[in-house]
């Protein structure tokens, strides 16, 4: 059985476009979008430009994404995990 630290990191890269690249274009088009329509029109705090109010919450937004979609995965070994921990509580373990 593979670790799930080493299966985690393969499964990582077979999907980097999505991990990676897809939030990164995400944050980029929001940023434009709300950036430059709203930029002009809305003033969150005194002194504070909206564009620098966004961008934190555009950088946390895939970072929470991802820690979703990653539990998500791991959940077919967790399944297998609770599985056996029942049937090795109950003495139901067997060879074959």
């Amino acid at each position: 059985m593979i670790p799930a630290i080493q299966k985690e990191w393969l499964r990582f890269w077979k999907v980097s476009i999505q991990t990676v690249l897809a939030p990164v274009l995400t944050a980029l088009l929001f940023l434009l979008v709300f950036g430059h329509t709203l930029r002009n029109r809305l003033e969150p705090y005194p002194g504070v430009d909206y564009t620098v109010f966004l961008v934190p919450g555009l950088a946390m937004m895939p970072v929470l994404q991802n820690s979703f979609a990653n539990a998500m995965g791991l959940s077919s070994l967790s399944l297998w995990l609770i599985k056996t921990g029942y049937k090795l509580r109950h003495g139901q373990l067997s060879d074959n």
